[in-house]
């Protein structure tokens, strides 16, 4: 925590400078859908699982049109993300079984960094680039579930199994597709979609990744007009 503390700071510090050197600033809300996935298989291992969706919504600040000495501008964001689901995850081997059942609720704080920036036709962008979330919090409810050949099986909590059964940090990729709506010579709306795909696992839990889906509003103020 004392490192997203850290973070924020940072980032609000810098608020005047990227303010000064980016062409816009953004405000987004949106809301969407989470679905936790793995595509992986492990016959030897007998592993499974299975997964339910939940609900996502997140509120961002981003600077986009940011110069630097190459021909990429990039666009930064600093998110507020929140999102559910549950999954049922199931190892079994020779000597037995461990299975995960448990409904997830978990908050995250992003860092976008996208590089690649695309402008079509003057009023559709697509933005395409990497995402770091570092967790804030979690709440699970379900239990883990063993068994094994000289045992009988045995039912836990999953809140006393973990101190936290979330990692407390992961990549993603992170693509927007934005229309923008000039309501004078300053001022932009955009309606748009994002799509977040995680490449790194998320959980304790073997595999699960997250994969989200957003609609969203924006509300753009120029800061420069320089191209």
């Amino acid at each position: 925590m004392r490192k997203l503390i850290h973070l924020f700071g940072l980032f609000f510090l810098l608020l005047p400078s990227l303010a000064s050197i980016a062409q816009n600033i953004e405000i987004i809300g949106g809301i969407g859908k989470n679905n936790f996935f793995n595509w992986e298989s492990n016959e030897e291992a007998h592993f499974s699982s299975s997964y339910n969706p939940g609900i996502t919504y997140s509120f961002t600040v981003a600077f986009e049109g940011i110069s630097l000495d190459t021909i990429l501008d990039l666009r930064l964001s600093l998110s507020y993300v929140h999102y559910s689901g549950k999954l049922n995850v199931n190892n079994s081997g020779l000597g037995g079984n461990q299975n995960t059942v448990t409904e997830v609720n978990k908050s995250v704080i992003s860092f976008g960094i996208i590089p690649l920036n695309f402008k079509i036709k003057k009023r559709v962008d697509l933005n395409i680039g990497m995402e770091i979330s570092w967790l804030l919090n979690e709440n699970l409810k379900g239990t883990f579930n063993s068994s094994y050949i000289d045992q009988s099986g045995h039912h836990t909590d999953i809140n006393e199994k973990y101190d936290r059964f979330s990692k407390k940090s992961y990549l993603g990729v992170r693509v927007r597709l934005a229309y923008d709506i000039n309501l004078n010579e300053r001022i932009i709306i955009s309606p748009q979609y994002t799509y977040y795909h995680g490449i790194e696992e998320e959980f304790k839990s073997p595999f699960t990744k997250s994969m989200r889906q957003y609609f969203s509003i924006g509300i753009q103020k120029k800061l420069s007009t320089k191209k």
